[in-house]
């Protein structure tokens, strides 16, 4: 009886760990290098497009997105950490989705990879001192 039960456990560990695994555990592997945006990180200022309606309000703040980047240096996929307002954070994925990066490389070879990034959202005192 504790036989059968004791392999009736390990199967099921063994079934539990293999429906837990997938490739989003690359993701969360330290890398030798993190994934760079090409052109720095002016290339994602580049691609930011501040919000008329959030400009005209006044809106400002710090968007904190983190990035999983595919081994062709590709977004394929963006998670808002920290918001400033869904019309902020709206535009810094876009910026990010639009710009390629530098893969990741572990032991010599691209990995798929996440980086987190800030994108910051500040008015200049005359718009701000206009309204």
């Amino acid at each position: 009886m504790k036989s059968t039960v004791s392999k009736y456990l390990s199967a099921a560990a063994l079934m539990f760990f293999l429906f837990c695994y997938n490739n989003s555990y690359y993701a969360q592997q330290k890398s030798e290098n993190m994934p760079l945006p090409v052109g720095g990180v002016e290339s994602i200022m580049q691609n930011v497009i501040y919000p008329e309606t959030a400009k005209n309000a006044g809106i400002q703040g710090k968007v904190i997105v983190t990035a999983l980047v595919n081994l062709q240096g590709d977004v394929i996929k963006t998670t808002v950490v920290r918001s400033a307002g869904p019309e902020l954070d709206k535009a810094a994925q876009e910026a990010i989705e639009k710009t390629k990066f530098v893969p990741a490389i572990k032991n010599g070879e691209k990995v798929q990879a996440e980086v987190t990034i800030p994108v910051y959202f500040k008015l200049n005192e005359e718009k701000k001192n206009k309204e």
